[in-house]
């Protein structure tokens, strides 16, 4: 069951968060992901504090680096004296004498390779450090249209056993649905993030175009 804690003062209006891994909600006048304890990524999970990934390969961290370094590049497109800058400091700081990159760490992530904080990252979490988005763990509305599509179960073919067992339900979950999916079609969870992870080569982004592809 989730948790819910209230009682943020403020003269806004209420705001709700919930963590799409585990379920907890939180909400209050005023309340922001920061009450909340919480992150959004930049794909759109909502993730408690403790659910982010911090031990990110040299690999994540270099493409999170490349697109810190995009952003301030074009911020200052029409200053190429700073973009200049930029590319002196990257040079000086990250890239031996031979070309290649010396390793890096959170610590050399933000603005282009200044401190890291991730209070700055409170709406636009890297997908690198977002569970979800690497495939460890399930988004269920998102893996609900991607089973819609590929397995050729309605949810109105779903919904009608559950509702056959339970006449009051007024609504099918995702969950639900992912489940019940998953044992006709005999995955399990983890096989069905491995099917993804593999079709969609780790990008979360490419598993969200498809389930917008008509």
């Amino acid at each position: 069951m989730a948790k819910v804690r209230n009682g943020f003062v403020s003269n806004s209006s209420s705001s709700s968060f919930t963590c799409d891994i585990c379920g907890e909600t939180v909400s209050g006048m005023g309340a922001c992901l920061e009450d909340a304890e919480m992150y959004e990524c930049e794909n759109g999970h909502t993730i408690c504090e403790e659910h982010i990934i911090d031990n990110i390969s040299q690999e994540a961290l270099r493409e999170i680096m490349d697109k810190q370094i995009a952003e301030a590049k074009s911020y200052f497109e029409d200053r190429p004296e700073r973009i200049e800058e930029i590319d002196e400091f990257i040079k000086d700081e990250y890239i031996r004498e031979s070309g290649e990159w010396k390793e890096i760490d959170l610590n050399d992530i933000n603005y282009f390779c200044g401190e890291f904080d991730l209070e700055d990252m409170r709406y636009y979490l890297p997908e690198q450090m977002c569970p979800l988005c690497n495939f460890e763990e399930i988004d269920n509305g998102d893996m609900m249209s991607y089973l819609i599509k590929t397995r050729g179960i309605s949810a109105d073919e779903v919904f009608t056993e559950i509702k056959a067992v339970n006449k009051r339900r007024k609504k099918l979950r995702p969950e639900e649905y992912v489940m019940y999916v998953c044992n006709k079609k005999n995955l399990t969870v983890d096989t069905l993030l491995q099917e993804v992870d593999e079709k969609f080569n780790g990008s979360y982004k490419e598993f969200l175009s498809f389930l917008r592809e008509k």
